[in-house]
Parts: structure tokens; C-alpha cells; sequence
């Protein structure tokens, strides 16, 4: 009865049920010749029956786990000698300008600015132990950054950002990633010499010494000959291999990978 009276005020059709277009709001009605149950005043008539769906092909799967299966969005460029630079700096933390950490961190990070020049505004005094017996050897650094310091990597990273910045403007379009004082380039092997000599022309003014001759380059095989001869036109020796671990992961060849791999796995 209650819910006859809820629905008095809605029209009839010629049928004698009630006319859904006229019915508004929220709730149920029961059709006059639908013995289906009670159905949902916003619901929507069921679609029609189209056929079972298409069976998907699934992609084809790489042989190598780590290769993507289509290369479309590649960056590879053939007959180029592209590849890699892994760029070492000597004693990168002990010969950084602390003068010049602190200049920057005091204009790049002001809310740390005042910890750093706090830990690093007189010389640090460093004991060296070599033996129970005998008296530490005292060292006063007075340049870099001390190792163990709590600070040290993110005032590392603030000192070598405007060297960062400068090699962005002038070699754009390069893939610089960057870890503390491990430096990275992805391109062309023209790009990526130009890299490698613009740290060690610039990066000496920072306190980051490159060391090309302990550097690598990682590169196809195919394209080792082209990549030698660009680094020995700018007269910079810098040692190739097909694959070459950088920091907790490993870049190259798929048996360079598998052998890395294996030995991590067997420490």
C-alpha cells in the first residue's frame, strides 16, 4: 500500500504500467506486466549481445628479459658509436673547493645553509689510528668534504650543480644523470667526448678532477672503432667495454649482464 501511494502521483501508460519517463528521483517501481522483480529507476536497459570479444594476440616476448620486445622508441643510432661515458673524478670528496660549497649552498639551499656552515666553518681534525700501541696521526683538512660527515653527499651535490647547470646549456639534448661525484653521459660517441672534455676542462674549477684514463665507455661492439677514433681526435684516452656496472645496476651486453649478475649473486 505504501509504495501505491508513493507512486499515485506518476502517470500510466496504455499498458497500465507506469511510465518511467515520468517517474524522477531515486527508488523502485514494480512493472504491471514485469514479473522480473523490482528494477532500479536509473538503471539502463541491457545491450545487446555483440558476439563473444575478439581474441587478443599477446605481444611477442624478447629472448633477452632485459630488451624491450619492439625497439620503436629507441634511442639507438647506428654507425654513430653510441653508447655510454662513465666518468670517475680522483679523491672527488677531498678536493672539492670548500669555499665554494659554502658559497653555494648558502645561495642554492638557504633553509641548510646555516647546519653546513656550522659543521664546516672551522678545519676538521682527523685522527688516523694505525695501530693500538701507537699514537693517532692527527690531520687537519682543511679542504673538501669529510667523509662520514652527515651532510656530505647533499653538500657535494649543491656544490657541483652550477657545474651541472653550465654542461646542461652548452650540450643539450644529452642524457646527463648524475650520483654524487659519478657522472654519466648517453649519446652519440661525438656528444658524449664533448662531455668528458667539458669536465676536465670545467670541472677543475669546482674541485672535480676527471680522470678519463680510469673512465668508460660502453658501447656495441660494431661501434667501438668509431667511438675510439672520436675520444683520439680531442686526445682523450678513456678504456671500452661492452658492459660496465654503474652504481647497484649494470649497463651492456646481455653475457656481460648474466655474468655480473651470477657473480653479485654468489658474494
Amino acid at each position: 500500500m505504501e509504495e501505491e501511494e508513493e507512486l499515485a502521483d506518476y502517470e500510466l501508460d496504455d499498458a497500465g504500467d507506469y511510465d518511467r519517463d515520468s517517474v524522477c528521483g531515486v527508488g523502485y517501481i514494480r512493472g504491471g506486466n514485469d514479473d522480473a522483480g523490482q528494477l532500479p529507476l536509473n538503471s539502463q536497459p541491457s545491450p545487446a549481445f555483440e558476439g563473444p570479444e575478439p581474441v587478443q594476440t599477446p605481444e611477442p616476448v624478447s629472448p633477452d628479459p632485459g630488451a624491450e620486445p619492439v625497439d620503436e622508441h629507441s634511442r639507438y643510432q647506428p654507425h654513430t658509436g653510441y653508447g655510454m661515458g662513465l666518468y670517475a673524478a680522483d679523491n672527488a670528496f677531498q678536493r672539492l673547493k670548500r669555499y665554494l660549497m659554502l658559497w653555494n649552498v648558502a645561495h642554492l639551499w638557504k633553509k641548510a645553509s646555516m647546519l653546513i656552515l656550522i659543521n664546516y666553518r672551522h678545519h676538521n681534525i682527523v685522527y688516523v689510528y694505525r695501530a693500538p700501541v701507537e699514537a693517532p696521526i692527527i690531520i687537519h683538512s682543511k679542504e673538501g668534504i669529510s667523509q662520514g660527515c652527515g651532510m656530505a653527499m647533499q653538500a657535494y651535490g649543491i656544490e657541483l650543480l652550477p657545474l651541472c647547470q653550465r654542461m646542461n646549456e652548452q650540450l643539450p639534448g644529452v642524457t646527463k644523470p648524475w650520483y654524487s661525484d659519478d657522472a654519466l653521459s648517453i649519446r652519440t660517441a661525438s656528444d658524449n667526448v664533448q662531455c668528458l672534455a667539458f669536465l676536465v676542462q670545467y670541472g677543475r674549477m669546482y674541485g672535480y678532477f676527471t680522470q678519463p684514463a680510469t673512465s668508460w665507455y660502453v658501447c656495441k661492439a660494431e661501434d667501438e672503432a668509431i667511438a675510439r677514433e672520436e675520444f683520439t681526435n680531442l686526445g682523450l684516452t678513456i678504456r671500452f667495454s661492452p658492459g660496465q656496472q654503474y652504481l647497484g645496476g649494470f649497463f651492456g651486453c646481455k653475457e656481460c649482464k648474466d655474468a655480473w649478475l651470477t657473480d653479485s649473486c654468489n658474494k
